[in-house]
């Protein structure tokens, strides 16, 4: 019947670009709707909600996870920190910094507030291409907040202010020759 989130599986695996995971949102907004009507109230299948997530990674729609994190409770979208990590990392390895903090600025919303593994993934991206003031503006960002950093990020947060320091030496010493 239309409760049954059952097509939305089929709306999932055929999406394959943004505007079709937008659409995706709507309907399982519709069907989430249509559900509550019945007096149905329980959560999206945890099954759904993984092949949600992995949409929104294939195809790279970190704005559609963002407002999907946003309206979890309304859509009935339970998403795990560990998946919404899995979708950080990816974006993260492709150095597409913006499209993590889109992310993780709404985990709070969704009920998934930034932790250590989060702040791990998000260091690890900004150290890896380049930007150490990026880097360290999201440590402190997240220890202002009470996120715990690892030692594991710290080294990294090290290694990257080494890295910074050995560039801006080799470059002073090309201006004085």
């Amino acid at each position: 019947g239309q409760n049954d989130p059952g097509p939305l599986y089929m709306l999932i695996k055929l999406a394959c670009s943004r505007n079709d995971a937008r659409t995706v949102v709507d309907a399982v907004a519709a069907v989430r709707t249509a559900r509550a009507r019945a007096g149905e109230v329980s959560a999206m299948p945890p099954r759904l909600c993984a092949q949600f997530l992995a949409m929104c990674v294939a195809c790279d729609a970190p704005d559609v996870l963002a407002d999907a994190l946003t309206r979890s409770l309304e859509l009935g979208l339970l998403l795990s920190h560990n998946r919404v990590h899995a979708a950080l990392k990816h974006w993260g390895s492709q150095l597409e910094l913006h499209k993590v903090e889109q992310v993780v600025s709404a985990m709070d919303a969704g009920g998934l507030p930034p932790n250590t593994k989060t702040a791990y993934i998000m260091i690890r991206a900004a150290v890896n291409s380049g930007r150490q003031a990026t880097a360290e503006a999201y440590a402190e960002r997240l220890r202002a907040r009470g996120v715990r950093l690892h030692a594991t990020t710290l080294n990294l947060l090290e290694a990257g202010r080494r890295r910074q320091h050995e560039a801006d030496s080799a470059s002073a010493d090309t201006d004085t020759s």
